[in-house]
This record gives C-alpha cells, structure tokens and sequence, in this order.
C-alpha cells in the first residue's frame, strides 16, 4: 500500500514539474485579441488615406500620320509611347500637359485662364421719332387715330455706338474631374471635362464713331466619363481646332490627340 502511494506522487511530482517547466513541443496558445504583423500591415494599409492623381495631355500630328497611328489599331499605352517618341524627334508637338488631384467621390477643377470682358448690347444714341396717342376727350366723343411712328433713326457717323451690356468668357484652358476608386483599388471612375478657349480675332462693324467689336473665340471641350488602371495612359479623344481656325492656318492639316493618365497616390508621412 506504501509502495502505490509513493509512486501515484512521484508521477503527481513529474506531471507538476513538466507543467511547471512548459512543453518545448506545445506552441503557446495565440492572443484572440492581437492581430499578428500581416493583419496589422494589411489594416494600416485599407485606412491609409488616398487620393486620385489625374494627368491629361495633348499632341498633335500631322492628318495622315494621325490617321496612319490610328489604324494600326494599338492599345492607347503604346500609341502614348509612340507619340512621345515622335515628339522628342520632333516628328510631332507637345500642345499642354496638366495635372490635378482630388480625393475620391469629389470635384476638382484647375483653371489657367484670362478673363476677356465684351459688349453684347449697343445704344446708337438715337431714339425712334415717335408719335404718341393722344389723349381721350372728356366730351365722350372718339378721339383722332394717331399719326403712324416715324421709322427709327439710322445711325450716323456723328452718332457713336455706346455699350449698354457686357459679358465675360475665360480665355485660356480648365480642367474638373470627378473620380472615384474602385474596390479592387486598380480601377479609377472619372468624369472628366477638359475645354480650351482660344481668342482667334476681333471682328469690327459700322463705321467711324460707330463702330464695334466683337470677339471670335474658338473652343476645344470634351466632357466624358471613363475608367482608367492606375498608371496606364488612356486616349480620351482628339479635341482639334476647328479647321477654319484662325489662331492656326494649318489646322485642317492637324490632328490633336488628349490622353489621361490616372493614379492612386497614397498620403504617407514623409521622413
């Protein structure tokens, strides 16, 4: 009896010393409530702030050369990186490059324009030679018709033109967006609005003191919604010149070409 008891606490004495000591081959038992440094990395990175980068370029070509590139039916990376290449052997033209950024879901414009004021109403400084009614009798009876208007006085040299309303236009190259990442955070939708407005001339009517002017503006506007990959050049369309165009004599020859390129730019801290 004396025996068994002392074996039942020398093996009770083991048990208690091995569970004090800790099984080398029994990995500890995980933390529910620590993440491990995967699942940190990857929370840090899904709140990590971001915002769309959008960058929209022109060039332009010669007709046929457009028409050349075109049909050879490249995707728009490689038909950006031909263009390029063209444009540093001086075969083609960089017309304007601009960038803007906005946080996703949001409008973003940037604006590099002039304001050019211009009349749109003339006072010529006569009036119409007028006859009016006369007035009713007290006697009840009718009165006389009145004499018919005269017809309104024509402007003379002697009479100057004298504005009497204005508008404004802004002359010069503007640029909003809208865009929003996509789930997959590779996919940018973006409503996008390039316009460029030119002042091509001034034309003059009447003469002498009455003389005025009015001004000619050209425009170059696409509005578009499109998808983008972050990093990859996209053609948007070709906003030429109009062919008659008076800022360039060979604008019927030329063919422009607007391509955007869009990125998700993450805010980190720089050190």
């Amino acid at each position: 009896m004396k025996k068994s008891t002392c074996s039942l606490l020398a093996g009770l004495l083991t048990l208690s010393c091995l569970h004090a000591q800790g099984n080398p081959a029994t990995p500890p038992a995980a933390d529910p409530f620590k993440r491990n440094p995967a699942e940190e990395a990857a929370a840090r990175e899904a709140f990590m702030p971001r915002v769309v980068s959008i960058c929209v370029e022109t060039f332009s070509l010669e007709l046929a050369d457009a028409a050349a590139l075109y049909h050879q039916k490249l995707p728009d990376s490689k038909v950006y990186a031909e263009i390029t290449a063209r444009v540093a052997k001086g075969q083609a033209r960089q017309e304007s490059f601009s960038v803007i950024r906005a946080r996703s879901g949001e409008r973003a414009m940037v604006e590099n324009i002039s304001e050019y004021i211009y009349p749109t109403e003339f006072d010529h400084g006569n009036a119409a030679n007028t006859t009016p009614a006369p007035p009713v009798p007290n006697d009840g009876t009718k009165p006389a018709l009145p004499t018919p208007p005269a017809a309104p006085a024509t402007p003379t040299a002697t009479a100057p033109v004298l504005p009497t309303s204005f508008e404004t236009r802004n002359v010069g190259f503007t640029l909003e967006i809208e865009p929003t990442i996509g789930e997959n955070d590779d996919v940018i939708d973006v409503r996008i609005v390039p316009d460029r407005v030119t002042l091509a001339e001034r034309v003059k009517w009447g003469q002498g003191v009455s003389e005025a002017e009015m001004p000619v503006f050209e425009t170059q506007r696409m509005t578009l919604a499109t998808t983008l990959l972050s990093g990859q050049p996209q053609l948007l369309g070709t906003p030429s010149r109009p062919p008659v165009s008076k800022v360039d004599a060979d604008s019927a020859n030329r063919v422009w070409f607007s391509f955007v390129t869009g990125d998700i730019v993450k805010v980190v801290k720089e050190k």
